[in-house]
C-alpha cells in the first residue's frame, strides 16, 4: 500500500452526507477506501478486520455494517 501522494475525492460526497444518503460513519469509511485504493485500477481489498485496523474507534460489528451498507447503497462492490 502507497501512503503517500495525494488522491482525487469529489466534494459532492459532502452533500451525500448532507442530504442523509451517508452517515458520519459511512462517509469516513468511504474516503479511508478511496485512500486505500490502488491509483491504477481504483480497486482495492479490504474486510473488517483491516478496517478496524485503520479506524480503531469502530468496531467488527460496525465495520461488517458499514461495508455491507456502502454496498448495498451501491458506493462500492464487493
Amino acid at each position: 500500500m502507497n501512503f503517500v501522494g495525494w488522491v482525487p475525492l469529489r466534494r459532492g460526497i459532502i452533500a451525500h452526507t448532507q442530504h442523509g444518503r451517508l452517515s458520519n460513519t459511512e462517509c469516513l469509511v468511504l474516503i479511508f477506501l478511496i485512500m486505500l485504493a490502488d491509483k491504477g485500477t481504483g480497486a482495492g481489498t479490504i474486510n473488517a478486520p483491516s478496517l478496524c485496523a485503520f479506524l480503531p474507534g469502530l468496531s467488527y460489528d460496525s465495520a461488517k455494517r458499514v461495508l455491507l451498507s456502502l454496498e448495498e447503497k451501491r458506493y462500492i462492490f464487493r
